[in-house]
């Protein structure tokens, strides 16, 4: 008989592992670092020999679902960690708080999107703004190789350098910090000044940071020049680079800059603002026609300007020196040249050496700019021609120049009638250079003279002949008014000239002597006057001024009147019909209207603008 058997007890269900869920649940946030994929780690335990696993794995993959959907929700932790991260890192760079219109993040591949983005620069120097800022931190944000890389979209910079505000900014101490590599895509620059602005056409940027190390590499397309309201369209290539290792300050570049068949410039070297180097711009040629054409409407400059141009200084102060030439110039003005081109000045070849500054981005000085040539107009107008070699010297701002001429005069003719007819609106006193009518377009000019007069040929009936002398003075045209006023002051010698009035001719000789205290019509006149009308000899001391000369006849043997008579009938043959009506009509633009009616030309005397005095010949014993 077989002993009984005890029936063995059913094990007992174990209860749940709280231990295991509560480790799978902590790991669980895990899903807003690495997202949905971060529930693959449960699938270990589905494993037979792991499911010891299961409970944590469970509580694990509840968890990761729970982490997904508030992720996709918006809810991240992990991405506000990131983005604040991001933000004061943006922040330190700029010097300035970071605004935005929305935020997007990525935890498993560590991009974060910020879109809109705004930035007010600090000092004034502008504002940033970009559509789209896309930062790549690395996987889950916190495994990556390299520095961190930063692209920002549709960039738009309105930069201010005015009182150094830009130079400031882009030369301040940069924080401490890890390095980043930040790219830029369709960007474009804006430099705002009063009077001259610029915008520039990024067609790619590049820029590495890490605290005392920083450099911004950006390649050009094209730019947009808007100068004393005019706006000029140029193709750039080539690039700029600014650095600024440990507070220190440098510009590099090496670009193109060309307007078809108007200008093509090359710009290259580095500077280091308030430090050393320069930039060197070359001009192979710039077209002044179509540039003055965008300025100017009354009047009209053509020629070809080349050269090569130093630039040093400080972003706000810019000084250019200048070095080059200007060829086939031709000014022409049509108020003063009176629409008539043939009166243009021409200069064909001048050496240009000086300087201007560039001053708060809109402010321009000339330093000591001149022009030197061997040959150009001096005067263009019918009534005084003249020609020869010259130099201008150029300083101070545009709206107040201060000047220097010097010229050489080779060749000269002065050709206007004299007239002491009191009805006449012109006469010699009024003639003066129309280059002074130019300088009168200048909002504000002082302007220092010295001309040296080798041969001007005097043709003013009824005086002929040749004078030469050295002259002096200045020019002043002052602001909001539109005459200048111009002194003289030297010696125009006439040794052989020569007359021919009516009956009578002879020579003379004379001088114009300029004083700075009085207008130039007021200017001293001296000579003596030999001639003779017929067999009656004429003397005569010349004196007073070109506005109201004197006569004074010695050795007179007639009553003076007799004498006028005389000079207006005399002729060695009888006179026709047609010689009387032009000695009348001479008589008339000389001396007056009643002069010629009463056939003596002394009765000019009448005029006010013109004194005779007639000395009797002596007694013969």
């Amino acid at each position: 008989m077989e002993a009984p058997t005890t029936p063995t007890a059913e094990p007992r269900p174990a209860g749940p592992n709280f231990v295991a869920m509560a480790v799978g649940a902590l790991l669980s946030p895990l899903a807003f670092v690495f997202g949905g994929l971060a529930g693959l780690l449960a699938l270990p335990a589905v494993i037979p020999k792991l499911k010891s696993l299961r409970p944590a794995a469970y509580s694990y993959f509840v968890g990761v679902v729970i982490c997904w959907v508030l992720s996709a929700a918006g809810v991240n932790p992990w991405l506000e960690i990131a983005k604040s991260a991001a933000l004061e890192r943006m922040e330190a760079a700029l010097g300035a708080p970071v605004e935005y219109d929305s935020f997007e993040g990525d935890a498993p591949t560590g991009e974060l999107q910020f879109h809109n983005v705004r930035v007010t620069l600090p000092g004034g120097a502008g504002t940033l703004a970009a559509e789209l800022v896309q930062i790549d931190a690395g996987y889950g944000m916190f495994v990556r190789r390299g520095p961190v890389v930063v692209g920002a979209r549709a960039v738009v910079g309105e930069l201010d350098p005015e009182g150094g505000k830009l130079e400031r900014y882009l030369a301040r101490e940069m924080p401490a910090g890890g390095e980043a590599d930040v790219h830029l895509f369709r960007s474009t620059l804006h430099l705002r000044g009063k009077q001259t602005r610029a915008t520039f056409d990024v067609s790619e940027g590049h820029g590495s940071f890490g605290g005392n190390d920083n450099e911004l590499r950006l390649a050009f397309r094209a730019a947009t020049i808007t100068l004393l309201g005019q706006t000029h369209e140029l193709v750039l290539r080539g690039g700029l680079v600014v650095q600024n290792r440990g507070g220190t300050l440098s510009v590099t570049t090496n670009l193109t800059a060309s307007i078809p068949d108007v200008v093509h410039a090359v710009l290259y070297g580095t500077l280091q603002p308030g430090g050393g180097g320069a930039l060197t711009c070359t001009i192979d040629y710039i077209d002044m026609d179509a540039i003055w054409q965008r300025y100017r409407k009354v009047d009209r400059l053509r020629g070809t300007l080349r050269g090569t141009f130093q630039i040093t200084g400080e972003l706000n102060d810019l000084h250019i020196g200048a070095s080059g030439e200007v060829l086939a110039l031709d000014y022409f003005h049509r108020a003063v040249m009176a629409l008539d081109e043939s009166r243009s000045f021409r200069m064909d070849r001048g050496l240009l050496s000086g300087a201007l500054r560039l001053r708060q981005g809109e402010h321009w000085v000339f330093d000591a700019l001149t022009v030197r040539t061997d040959a150009c107009s001096l005067a263009t107008d019918p009534r005084m021609q003249a020609a020869g070699s010259g130099t201008l010297t150029l300083d101070g701002p545009v709206e107040a120049l201060r000047g220097k001429l010097n010229v050489v005069v080779e060749s000269a003719r002065l050709a206007e009638p004299i007239t002491w007819s009191p009805v006449s609106d012109r006469s010699l006193t009024d003639v003066q250079p129309n280059l002074v009518m130019i300088g009168e377009q200048f909002q504000a000019l002082n302007l220092d003279w010295q001309a040296e007069v080798k041969d001007l040929e005097v043709a003013c009936q009824p005086l002929s002949g040749k004078a030469a002398g050295k002259l002096q003075g200045t020019f002043t045209k002052e602001d909001g008014k539109r005459i200048g006023t111009l002194r003289v002051e030297g010696r125009l010698v006439m040794e052989d000239g020569r007359f021919e009035f009516l009956g009578a001719s002879g020579s003379i000789a004379a001088s114009v002597e300029f004083s700075p205290n009085g207008p130039s019509m007021h200017a001293t006149l001296r000579g003596k006057l030999k001639g003779s009308v017929g067999k009656t000899a004429l003397t005569a001391n010349i004196s007073g001024t070109l506005y109201r000369p004197a006569f004074g006849f010695t050795g007179v043997e007639m009553p003076p009147d007799s004498l006028g008579r005389k000079i207006f009938d005399y002729s060695e043959t009888p006179l026709t019909v047609t010689e009387s009506a032009a000695r009348r009509e001479a008589c008339s633009r000389l001396c007056g209207v009643q002069a010629a009616m009463l056939g003596n030309p002394f009765a000019a005397r009448d005029t006010g603008k013109v004194f005779f005095s007639f000395s009797p010949a002596p007694d013969k014993d």
